[in-house]
């Protein structure tokens, strides 16, 4: 539903007075640091009410190049929150604003993923509550974390409410890659000017892990879109991101993420079935990475078996190997875990409840018990049946069916990085992993004419039936 104009004339002023009756106020209050702030918050709550797909273009940049800021701490972990944490409650307030006016969209639509995002969501949400009741989950770290949890499902449903056409995923499929590569371009010159690898506006000291999720999952795109990709578009721009983003992963120093590109690019030559192709890239650069590979990258890699003995940092030995501080600890935290959680089997200590754990699967068992880990395990097999579903859609346009194939193996990167990070709960990685899963998931709204494979749908209104059957004029 499009506003007339008398909508948007009336909207336009009304925030323009409420924004000049609260700089009136915080003028008064002498609070002249919130001017900032509170205008641009504003602005994005009118923006929102306006277009929803304007404020999710501006969301999808604001992902990795938005600052962070620190609001507290409690005794078990440091409480801060990103400039998009605060854009998304925003834009979702606007969102909800506009339906209960305009009523053009419904809350939640229909989708395969509904039940386990209820689920999943319940579970944190009643294991936080016992926590809380218990004594062991303060109440404000509690509620934030559990807010900040269930904040990534309301990017996934504003993009498959207001995400339409095929037009809007090419749009949106540009932005994230943009995106991508300016955070490359800064990293590169980090590089350069020899500083810390880290994504723009991180603070004194960079996110390596949180860098390198985000890279393995964009990397994974781009890999399905060399082997996928509407014709006339050569594969230049891809090759030359892809050629970046490799690069800033291996001056992050992320072992989490060079394990993750690892996974997610042997996942992709699997899935493409170019075993031919993985055999002689493998080959060619064995005995080229001595040569390739930076020397800081070797450092740290040998750093996690050859790290000098001291008793204080409880080293690890596995089959004879002594690991690295850093990871004897997170195998000591895991031990932890399987040890206490008996104590609260079935719905764990709650969002914060247990001391702080380096690993999504470990920290969900440890907050959520064994069902909630159930739950959470349930909602990624449903994102990676819904996966399986929509690339096997036949009438999809190429570009889209690389989107779906770097994905399902940018899937399994994530997997693999969510076993020694919390990758499901960092900003920088959930937002773009939602968005998406949300664009595939359109996707499969679109173009599926059967859905009774996994769920029903809503129909396609004439405008987007009319875009999938016409020619977009758009191309990635």
């Amino acid at each position: 539903m499009r506003l007339s104009k008398r909508w948007t004339m009336l909207l336009t002023n009304t925030g323009a007075i409420i924004m000049t009756l609260l700089l009136t106020w915080i003028s008064v209050a002498k609070e002249n640091s919130l001017v900032l702030p509170a205008v641009a918050g504003i602005l994005m709550l009118v923006i929102c009410f306006l277009s929803v797909k304007t404020a999710l273009v501006i969301l999808v940049m604001s992902m990795l190049l938005s600052p962070e800021i620190g609001v507290g701490s409690t005794s078990k972990r440091d409480i801060t929150i990103r400039f998009d944490d605060l854009l998304l409650l925003i834009i979702t307030v606007g969102w909800l604003l506009r339906m209960a006016v305009l009523k053009d969209v419904g809350f939640m639509r229909k989708t395969p993923l509904n039940k386990p995002i209820i689920g999943f969501c319940f579970l944190a949400i009643l294991s936080t509550s016992f926590g809380i009741f218990r004594g062991n989950v303060n109440l404000l770290s509690g509620m934030f974390f559990v807010l900040k949890l269930i904040e990534y499902f309301f990017v996934f449903y504003m993009v498959v409410n207001y995400i339409e056409t095929p037009k809007d995923i090419y749009l949106f499929l540009r932005m994230l890659l943009l995106v991508c590569g300016i955070v490359c371009i800064y990293a590169l010159f980090q590089v350069a000017i020899g500083g810390d690898v880290a994504a723009p506006f991180e603070g004194s000291t960079g996110e390596r892990n949180t860098l390198g999720g985000y890279l393995v999952l964009i990397a994974s795109v781009a890999g399905g879109l060399l082997f996928y990709r509407d014709k006339g578009k050569g594969p230049f721009n891809v090759i030359v991101l892809l050629t970046g983003i490799i690069a800033v992963l291996l001056f992050s120093l992320s072992r989490s993420g060079w394990s993750g590109l690892v996974i997610s690019f042997a996942a992709l030559f699997i899935i493409m079935r170019q075993f031919k192709i993985f055999v002689i890239i493998t080959i060619l650069v064995i005995p080229l990475a001595p040569f390739l590979i930076p020397k800081e990258a070797k450092e740290r890699f040998e750093y996690t078996f050859t790290e000098s003995y001291a008793a204080h940092r409880q080293q690890i030995e596995v089959f004879g190997i002594r690991l690295d501080g850093s990871s004897s600890a997170r195998l000591r935290s895991y031990g932890l875990v399987l040890q206490e959680v008996s104590k609260h089997l079935f719905f764990g200590y709650g969002i914060t409840g247990f001391a702080f754990i380096d690993g999504q699967f470990f920290r969900t068992l440890s907050e959520m018990g064994v069902i909630g880990l159930g739950v959470f395990i349930w909602l990624l097999v449903a994102i990676y049946r819904l996966i399986l579903h929509t690339k096997k859609i036949e009438d999809l346009p190429d570009t889209f069916r690389g989107i779906i194939v770097g994905f399902q193996a940018g899937f399994w990167g994530v997997i693999m990085h969510a076993l020694t990070a919390n990758t499901f709960i960092i900003i920088r990685i959930a937002e773009p992993f939602w968005f998406f899963t949300g664009l595939i998931t359109v996707m499969y709204l679109l173009y599926n004419k059967n859905n009774t494979n996994i769920a029903t749908t809503t129909t396609a209104s004439p405008d987007t039936a009319a875009a999938i059957n016409g020619n977009s004029g758009v191309s990635a």
